[in-house]
């Protein structure tokens, strides 16, 4: 099954694209949700926001 959320992750993990020290799955894994949220939330790098249009030129 393909889930392009996963592949998103995966490409701005290897992109150092995430405002925080994640660099690696194993970071990623070792975050755990607050018992009072749902899920968690990754900011982005600022010079990342932008970066869909290197591909739209």
């Amino acid at each position: 099954m393909f889930d392009p959320t996963i592949l998103m992750i995966a490409i701005a993990i290897l992109d150092e694209a995430f405002d925080s020290d994640i660099r690696s799955v194993h970071d990623l894994y070792k975050l755990r949700v607050p018992p009072t949220r749902r899920s968690l939330e990754f900011n982005w790098k600022k010079h990342m926001l932008n970066c869909h249009t290197a591909f739209h030129d």
